[in-house]
Parts: structure tokens; sequence; C-alpha cells
């Protein structure tokens, strides 16, 4: 028999490999900062006696929502779901060669969502991620890698500048019950500023100041790996990204600020979801009747 082929021979298992390394660090960078997180967590509510209330809950290895309401996670989709999709299409646009493709996402169905609140997440609706998603389609693996290295540039990850984590601030009080925001106190808008909702244009780009990150990525699932156990998705690949934006209110827009300065603008925030898809396997998992046994495969799951 012919000796087992390597990963040098074997362009598509190279790819794997690279973007397995890509996602396995994003994902060791957030369970890192997870257990850091919650043991200063635990020194502070030691040392203060105070009740950590902002403390920010992890699921399954994801970030959960800031909110836990359900109606203002819907309210805020609403706000900021053109905004993103802008925003994503911007980053998409640095991959020319690579015909990435955005499929804009609708919201989610509010009788969906609260189907996964229950079945999954134990009556916990901040633990739903994607009311604000979409799809990217790409064409080979080692595009999937080019484009998750774009999201990394133009991202934290996980929450090292996050100083409300530990406790000093409600983050369940909407940022409009915090005082105003003066826009002029944030420094120059063309550095901060990258996406206005309302149907209006980009006014900025995510590399215009490249101390300045757009996106928090808070959770990664990497779904093409050989190592997937599939059975959790019923045969579904692809990678599952979680991004967390921030925003203030101004003129009856929505204007996308840097993590940076969420703190200093008393932003509201709110985690959506990106999924980036190889062409194939996305037109075999949207066929009808594939999708028909998918949705069938998940009540009977009761997922």
């Amino acid at each position: 028999p012919p000796p087992p082929s390597s990963a040098q021979d074997n362009p598509s298992r190279k790819d794997l490999q690279t973007l397995d390394e890509v996602c396995g660090g994003i994902a060791q960078t957030l369970k890192s900062e997870q257990d850091a997180n919650q043991s200063m967590g635990n020194m502070v509510e030691r040392m203060l006696g105070l009740e950590q209330r902002a403390q920010r809950k992890v699921w399954s290895g994801k970030y959960t929502q800031r909110m836990t309401d359900m109606d203002v996670l819907f309210g805020q989709a609403a706000q900021i779901n053109q905004s993103f999709q802008e925003l994503v299409a911007t980053l998409c646009a640095e991959l020319p060669a690579a015909n990435a493709e955005l499929l804009p996402g609708a919201i989610k169905q509010a009788e969906r969502a609260l189907q996964k609140t229950v079945r999954t997440y134990h009556r916990d609706c901040s633990c739903v991620t994607d009311i604000v998603r979409c799809k990217v389609i790409v064409d080979e693996i080692s595009d999937v890698t080019e484009l998750l290295k774009v999201f990394v540039r133009h991202s934290v990850v996980g929450f090292r500048l996050d100083r409300s984590s530990l406790c000093y601030v409600d983050r369940d009080e909407p940022a409009s019950m915090q005082g105003p925001v003066e826009l002029q106190n944030l420094g120059s808008r063309d550095s901060w500023l990258f996406a206005s909702g309302g149907g209006q244009s980009m006014k900025g780009k995510p590399d215009q100041d490249p101390s300045m990150h757009p996106l928090r990525i808070t959770g990664i699932k990497n779904r093409l790996s050989p190592s997937y156990d599939v059975r959790q998705t019923s045969g579904y690949r692809d990678i599952w990204l979680n991004v967390e934006v921030g925003w203030v209110a101004e003129g009856g827009s929505v204007q996308l600020i840097p993590v940076e300065l969420w703190d200093k603008a008393h932003a509201q925030t709110h985690v959506c979801e990106v999924q980036i898809h190889i062409r194939r396997l996305h037109e075999e998992s949207t066929k009808p009747e594939r999708r028909r046994r998918y949705i069938q495969w998940r009540n009977l799951t009761t997922r």
C-alpha cells in the first residue's frame, strides 16, 4: 500500500492544519482569559465583599450577552443589524482574490430564539448570541484562514480591555439610562467611527487607526476540523465566530465605535454571529430537503 499522506504532500490537509492552528490560538486565548477573569473576579469579591453583578458569564466556551432581557436584546438587534452587516462587508472586501461573498442575515425569529432559550440555555436568554448574524461564503479552506486573520487583525480577542467585567458597572442597565454621551469628548470622529445605520454609507474604515478595533471576539468553533464530532450538528460544518460590537446613538443613527472607547462612551454592546462557509458545503447544506431533515433532527434532539 502507498505510504500515508502527510500535510507536506497534501495541500488540503495542510490548509486544515493551518486553520486548526488559527482557531486553536483564538480559542486558547479566550479560555486563558476566562480562567484569569474568573480568578481575578473571585479575588476582588473576597477583598471588597462585593457581588460581581457584571461578571461576564461563559456558556460552553463562549461569552454571553451583557443583557438578560429578551425584549432589550431584540431592540438592540433592530438598532445595529444594518451597521453590523456593513462592517462585515468592509472586512470581507480585504479579500478580493478570495471572492468572499457576504450573505446578510435577517434578525433571528423571536420564536426560534425562545426555543433555544428554553431547550438549550435553561431559560437564560443572554446565551442567545445569534440574533444578529450573517454568513460569509468562500471557495477554499485557505480562504477561511485568511478571512479569520482579517477578523483577528481588527478585533480584540477576549476581554483584556474590559475593566467593567470585575463589577464596577451594572451592564444590565441600558446605556441610555447611564447619562448622555458627549461624542465630542471621544477624540477625532474619523479615528473611531466605523459605520452608521439608517441607510447611511460607511463613515470610516477599520484600518484608519491600527490601535482601534471595531470588534471583540468572544467565541469560536471550528466545525471544519477533522477532529470535530459532526454528530453534534447533524453533519453541518462551518466556522462559527461570535463578535461583539459597541455603539452609541447620535442624531437618530447608530455609530459603531471601537472596543477601546466602549467604557468612555458608555456604549451599548451586543454579541453577533458570523458563520464562514465553504461554498460547496454550503450549497449542499442549504438544499431544501437537507434543510428540512436538519430541522427535524434539531427538533427531535430539542436543540
